[in-house]
């Protein structure tokens, strides 16, 4: 039994993250209280440890061996935050980046961050930013086209893949976007 109540993987990150004998789950809110943590439950213990961040209400997360990377978006900007597992402290927080976040992967010293910006002609493109681990700066982002449907995010071998099981809010879709993150090229694949 734990204490914490309203547990999902987050809002838009769509299953629990396992890194060794740890499972990550966001916990956005509690009642009518946000919270600026993730949880991580020990899968031999189940002891469970808050990840604290200056993020409110983390609506994206992805952890790897040493970090947990947490944002938090509004339609317009997000924020984002790394945080060590070791030690819990937050060591970096950027509150200024553009456009809604909904996906997080990452390598060995990069972050792919799925982020969508709207425009004045309700028009939606999808943007892959590219960011540094060790302080979130950005060094560059890939124009993807509309990937407001896309469900899920996964980096392998210099390559960021998506799956989109939706081409338009009235045109279902099974697609797999691979975006070669050396060369920038985008290629979408129509799955059975």
């Amino acid at each position: 039994k734990t204490k914490y109540t309203g547990i999902t993987y987050s809002a838009f990150t769509n299953k629990a993250q396992v890194v060794g004998d740890n499972i990550y789950f966001a916990n956005p809110n509690t009642g009518n209280k946000e919270n600026n943590f993730i949880l991580q439950f020990n899968k031999n213990t189940f002891i469970s440890k808050e990840i604290s961040s200056s993020v409110i209400s983390t609506t994206v997360f992805h952890v790897d061996n040493t970090h947990a990377y947490l944002a938090s978006s509004g339609v317009d900007n997000f924020s984002l935050s790394k945080v060590n597992l070791e030690t819990g402290k937050e060591e970096f927080f950027s509150n200024s980046s553009k456009g809604h976040i909904i996906q997080m992967t990452s390598s060995m010293d990069e972050i792919y961050a799925l982020v969508i910006k709207y425009t004045d002609n309700d028009e939606t493109y999808g943007y892959l930013n590219i960011l540094k681990k060790d302080d979130l700066s950005q060094v560059r982002s890939i124009k993807l086209g509309d990937i407001s449907y896309s469900e899920d995010i996964s980096y392998k071998d210099g390559y960021v893949y998506i799956v989109q099981s939706l081409k338009s809010k009235n045109d279902k879709g099974n697609d797999l976007i691979r975006i070669d993150v050396n060369t920038e090229e985008v290629k979408n694949i129509e799955l059975p």
